[in-house]
């Protein structure tokens, strides 16, 4: 079992991983399962106390974690599961973090395609 934290820093937050000790799992272990339910990528970092795992807001609010609740994390090897697990496709409908706000800026699509799979594509 471990303990629920906070992100380390903001550019934690924003990968969308979830911050760990480097201590407490192998490096071999790129992907968790929480609760035996949610998928997550690790990314160690040493600000990260042994015991804890950093969820961003984000992610505490969609699974409906508490700040020390305590969590059971447990090593995910996507492909042992499914040797041929790839994404084909996915749709994504981008909105802003505060209701109401907007934006007259139009977005390059091509280029936020590139950032998205640069940034994400080895996630699960």
């Amino acid at each position: 079992m471990f303990k629920v934290g906070k992100s380390p820093s903001e550019q934690h937050a924003l990968s969308n991983c979830l911050a760990v000790c480097p201590r407490d799992f192998k490096p071999s272990t790129r992907h968790v399962r929480i609760n035996q339910s949610a998928l997550f990528t690790l990314k160690p970092d040493p600000a990260v106390e042994s015991g804890t795992v950093g969820f961003s807001q984000g992610q505490r609010n969609w699974l409906q974690l508490g700040l020390g609740q305590q969590v059971q994390v447990e090593a995910f090897d996507p492909l042992a599961v499914n040797p041929g697990c790839l994404l084909a496709a996915m749709s994504l409908r981008l909105d802003f973090l505060r209701k109401g706000q907007h934006s007259e800026v139009s977005f390059a699509t091509d280029r936020l395609v590139a950032h998205l799979v640069s940034s994400y594509g080895e996630q699960v």
